[in-house]
């Protein structure tokens, strides 16, 4: 609240002593002044919220009543000082009342009706400056985006508009993964209390953030199970009635003495606390005195406006972090899209090459070798064309089994018995073809596992093998299939020769196409379905490739 300021502006003090003598015995701060230079000056020092009584000698009045609009009329009370009458004078609206100073009497009583409107307009000049200042202040939290400044915000505002010495902020988080929440009913086992900004004005703080249970022993706990805000005139003396207890640790640790308390729980629109404003020693001046119902009442509504900041902040906050989860999850579909496109290309390729080289050429061998069976018909040359005839019959064979193996490719049909009696299956034939040994050790069932699951596996081990076959000059290869329910584990290890798989990665894809889908083809095939491979090798220590795939 302001304060009052007693002003006497004449050009002589004579007329007016008893006047004085009554004023400065009831203010005796009251200045007397004759300059309008120096009255400028007193008058111009006024705050917003001060109120000022200037009482101006009758004589002077027409010298100032031009400049009157130009003073701050709602603060300043303009009392005219007249001798006995008064009906000679002639006032504009801007002046408060015309006091004859005659009779000791009527003086005490304009002055006991004088402090009555003062007190009044001190009031009133507050609630005014408590409404603009929760204008600004609401304006502030509502415009605030960053939960840090957010905070400055609350915790400052609370300690200037209570006269506190210091204040805390706790923010209930949740007891698992320490992220911002809000208690409601029965959460107090699942919820804590995070100590996350302090200020004191008497004494530096470099307090680490910490979190506390939430219970009804502490003042936080008790405000947040309770949602009501709790008022202590002395920390070290709370009634039993209370129900809770204060925490001298910060006094122990700082040398501070901790007296007045108001603790507020920050509630939402629907009653749910998002935490807990925590002031400490109200100030008059030096001395430290207790809160009063004004405090609460006003904290209690910065509290609500606070929670409702915070809450759009921590949504505000929550929405950027989707949003850019959005932002990373639409990168990888783009990746994965080239990917996709890249390996369906490398895949038409391959099969071209396929057909180029197989069936292709086999169907222009067999085309060359009919032009051979006209000559040998014209010539009468059977046996030769008997002879030709069985090369043709073993190249149409060669061709049907080329054929086959790219349908196979394709779409492996042994896949159709299940993944594992494939696996099996292509084991026994890779062994009988290589003389390469391969062990086998797998656990879970594939009954449940999608399509492109299996055929990822599928592909990823038989090219493993035909890496194997081509370039390790391995004789053991061990195979271990893992099918949990959440994920695929796979590992193939070979005592090859091994290689560099820096090398590896400088290869172009026109080099990786000569030679299959290659290990870059396998884990982009891993990459596809947003699985992990990881590739274990060195010169002359063997190979091993361990893969992990999601299920679901």
């Amino acid at each position: 609240m302001g304060d009052f300021k007693a002003i006497v502006f004449t050009e002589s003090f004579k007329e007016y002593t008893t006047f004085l003598a009554i004023l400065k015995s009831k203010y005796p701060d009251a200045l007397t002044l004759t300059d309008f230079t120096e009255l400028n000056t007193a008058l111009s020092g006024l705050a917003d919220d001060d109120v000022a009584a200037v009482f101006i000698d009758h004589r002077l009045l027409d010298q100032i009543t031009p400049n009157l609009p130009y003073y701050h009329q709602g603060n300043i009370l303009w009392i005219v000082l007249a001798e006995e009458s008064t009906a000679f004078l002639h006032v504009g609206p801007q002046v408060f009342d015309v006091l004859p100073c005659g009779a000791t009497i009527n003086l005490q009583r304009f002055l006991k009706r004088l402090k009555k409107d003062v007190s009044c307009r001190l009031r009133l000049s507050a609630l005014e400056s408590e409404v603009k200042e929760f204008y600004t202040i609401g304006k502030n939290l509502s415009a605030e985006k960053d939960t840090k400044a957010l905070l400055e915000t609350i915790i400052n505002a609370s300690m200037d508009m209570t006269s506190s010495d210091g204040g805390t902020i706790y923010l209930v988080v949740n007891g698992d993964d320490g992220k911002w929440s809000m208690f409601r009913e029965g959460d107090a086992g699942s919820k804590l209390l995070k100590f996350v900004i302090a200020r004191n004005r008497s004494i530096n703080l470099d307090i680490e953030e910490l979190t506390l249970p939430i219970s009804r022993e502490s003042l936080s706990g008790y405000a947040v199970i309770t949602g009501l805000s709790i008022r202590i005139d002395d920390a070290y003396e709370i009634p039993a009635q209370v129900g809770c207890s204060f925490s001298s640790h910060f006094d122990r640790t700082t040398g501070y003495r901790t007296k007045s308390v108001l603790t507020v729980p920050m509630k939402d629109h629907q009653d749910r606390v998002l935490g807990v404003i925590q002031l400490i020693n109200k100030k008059d001046r030096e001395r430290v005195v207790p809160f009063e119902p004004r405090d609460e009442m006003i904290i209690n509504s910065l509290a609500g406006q606070a929670a409702v900041a915070l809450e759009n902040s921590l949504l505000y906050r929550d929405m950027e972090a989707l949003l850019e989860q959005y932002r990373i999850q639409n990168e990888q579909l783009r990746k994965l899209s080239e990917k996709i496109l890249r390996a369906h290309e490398e895949e038409r390729k391959r099969i071209a090459r396929d057909i180029h080289d197989g069936p292709a050429q086999l169907m222009s061998s067999c085309s060359l070798k009919v032009e051979i069976f006209k000559k040998y018909l014209q010539r009468n040359m059977y046996d030769s064309l008997a002879q030709a005839l069985d090369e043709l019959n073993e190249s149409i064979l060669t061709m049907a089994k080329d054929i086959r193996k790219i349908i196979y490719d394709l779409r492996p049909s042994p896949l159709e018995a299940g993944l594992l009696k494939a696996l099996e299956t292509h084991f026994a034939v890779f062994s009988k073809e290589t003389g390469i040994k391969v062990k086998f050790v797998h656990t879970g069932e594939d009954a449940g596992l999608q399509y492109y699951l299996i055929a990822t596996l599928y592909r990823v081990i038989t090219e493993a093998c035909t890496n194997i076959r081509k370039h390790a000059g391995a004789r053991n290869v061990e195979v271990n299939l893992e099918i949990q329910p959440d994920k695929a584990y796979l590992l193939v290890v070979d005592d090859g020769r091994g290689f560099d798989p820096d090398s590896v990665k400088k290869r172009t894809a026109e080099d990786r196409l000569k030679g299959g889908f290659g290990l870059e083809g396998m884990r982009e095939r891993v990459e596809l379905i947003q699985g992990v491979l990881n590739i274990d090798s060195s010169p002359g220590k063997g190979t091993r490739i361990e893969i992990v795939l999601p299920v679901n």
